[in-house]
């Protein structure tokens, strides 16, 4: 599958709940991709990086891939952005009811290209 320009619809729906949702209620975060975040960007506090999300998903033609996830049922991309002068690794599921996220990876990259490429 090709890398494609992430969905806009997609976009602005992860941003609006990215700008205005409260972490651990509509931005939830999995164990493992808490527990990376806080590795690789020194404890930094999740609400830190919605801002870095958000300007890349406002950004010129976001690109990514699409991701199957196993659960909780939603529609999920994965996609490289800047964080701390860093480029960081994201992959983020935006639930049916479009007003809740869950971010399974916020973290530094581990590969150089992402799967669909």
């Amino acid at each position: 599958m090709p890398l494609i320009d992430l969905p806009a619809s997609w976009c602005q729906d992860v941003v609006k709940v990215l700008e205005t949702g409260t972490t651990g209620r509509e931005i939830r975060w999995t164990f493992d991709s808490t527990q990376d975040y806080e590795s690789d960007f020194s404890y930094a506090f999740p609400n830190e990086v919605y801002p870095a999300i958000a300007a890349y998903l406002r950004g010129h033609q976001p690109r990514g891939c699409p991701k199957r996830m196993e659960k909780p049922p939603g529609e999920t991309y994965d996609f490289f952005f800047t964080f701390k002068v860093k480029q960081a690794y994201g992959k983020v599921l935006l639930r049916p009811d479009r007003k809740n996220i869950v971010v399974f990876s916020a973290h530094l990259p581990r590969f150089p290209r992402l799967s669909c490429e």
